[in-house]
């Protein structure tokens, strides 16, 4: 009787690690909703390097907000996921430089730039060797994107205006990254790529099929 017991131990057993080393956190059905901040602002940089550096400009201070990503992807099969995104980004600096007022004085005026930047692209990933908690995927997204430069200042003899610098408002991004599963539902992703961010990350909500089996190995650390 207990070699029975023993054996229907065993089993149960290597039923159980066939069932983690096989199950996958990304299937055919599965949504995942990801938002996270990306690093570095370039067009910050791009502003500092060419606004800031000036011999004549005082007090420059530069000022960023994201990128601000939010992400979402249905799986259309068990490799495939099809979906969108929503970008946000500004870029703000702050300068002072002498310049000559209208009755010919050489006067201090304050200069204010900023450029924010909103987009929204479809995507699709390509998961590969999906198992257990971790998810890696390639994807590449394109669709729109504004990009207005706005200049403020009280200098008379420099006007007041809005520059579009892109006169397609296109986007395209390539990347490579990956959700880890911190339990079934809650995870983190990080990706890295082209057109955008170099890098980007945080946080993932998984929403299982329902033929998922939820005793699939990302419940363990619940």
């Amino acid at each position: 009787m207990s070699r029975k017991v023993t054996l229907i131990h065993i089993a149960g057993a290597i039923i159980f690690l066939v069932k983690t080393t096989s199950a996958q956190p990304f299937n055919k059905g599965v949504v995942f909703i990801d938002g996270g901040y990306g690093f570095p602002n370039l067009m910050t940089l791009f502003m500092k390097n060419n606004y800031a550096l000036g011999s004549a400009v005082n007090d420059a201070k530069a000022r960023s907000v994201g990128p601000i990503l939010a992400k979402f992807e249905y799986g259309v099969s068990d490799k495939i996921g099809l979906g969108m995104m929503v970008t946000y980004a500004d870029s703000k600096m702050y300068y002072t430089e002498y310049g000559y007022g209208a009755g010919g004085n050489y006067t201090l005026y304050s200069y204010h730039l900023s450029a924010p930047r909103f987009g929204v692209l479809g995507k699709i990933n390509f998961h590969f060797h999906s198992r257990n908690k971790l998810d890696p995927y390639i994807g590449v997204a394109a669709g729109y994107k504004s990009f207005i430069m706005n200049y403020e200042t009280a200098d008379p003899y420099f006007h007041t205006e809005t520059l579009w610098f892109e006169p397609i408002p296109l986007a395209v991004r390539f990347e490579f990254g990956a959700h880890y599963q911190l339990t079934k539902f809650i995870g983190l992703y990080a990706t890295g790529g082209l057109g955008g961010p170099l890098l980007e990350g945080g946080m993932s909500i998984r929403m299982p099929h329902n033929s998922v089996d939820l005793s699939a190995p990302i419940d363990a650390v619940e």
